[in-house]
């Protein structure tokens, strides 16, 4: 059995929802993926872009999604958006910047907030300069029970030493209580 929730119905965020950050990963798979970016770093700030190959998590690919850093963190880009992530959001965002995202029709969130959330984030991760654990609760469908989404966000270098790229993945959780 799967240690996530299936998330072929799109999710929203719950727009009064806050989110909440997290010492680490609770889903283990976000932990060896953190474990993972560590291992690469190799005592640098962080790890490039080119240490990382995909095959070292090819289960993980379909909940990851790759931000290209924009004008310093001024926008975001998605390099590649997981087919999972596709189905939590009901979008393929690959290619998309944050700025011209739209929100889902079933989302309570309009499209600037969830602009906000998305680059609140990943510019989290550029002041903190290192990676992010967080989760928020997700609306429900119908009367299911309260799940949470579980995200890591990980800085990469491109080859120089600023952060050019965010790696996050996401997971969808039963609610801890």
């Amino acid at each position: 059995m799967s240690s996530f929730i299936s998330t072929r119905i799109a999710r929203s965020v719950d727009p009064d929802a806050k989110v909440t950050l997290l010492d680490s990963p609770k889903h283990p798979a976000l932990a060896a993926l953190l474990a993972c970016w560590e291992e690469k770093r190799r005592g640098r700030p962080f790890p490039d872009r080119a240490d990382i190959r995909p095959e070292e998590f090819r289960r993980m690919l379909p909940h990851v999604g790759i931000a290209e850093v924009l004008d310093g963190g001024a926008d975001f880009r998605f390099r590649l958006f997981g087919a999972e992530l596709s189905s939590i959001t009901g979008f393929d965002r690959t290619g998309e910047k944050f700025s011209e995202m739209k929100a889902a029709s079933h989302s309570k969130l309009t499209d600037k907030v969830m602009q906000e959330r998305w680059s609140e984030a990943m510019r989290a991760v550029l002041l903190l300069a290192g990676p992010l654990s967080l989760k928020t609760p997700v609306a429900r469908v119908g009367d299911e029970e309260p799940l949470d989404m579980h995200a890591l966000l990980l800085p990469f270098t491109t080859g120089g030493e600023e952060i050019g790229q965010i790696l996050g993945a996401v997971f969808i959780l039963p609610r801890e209580e």
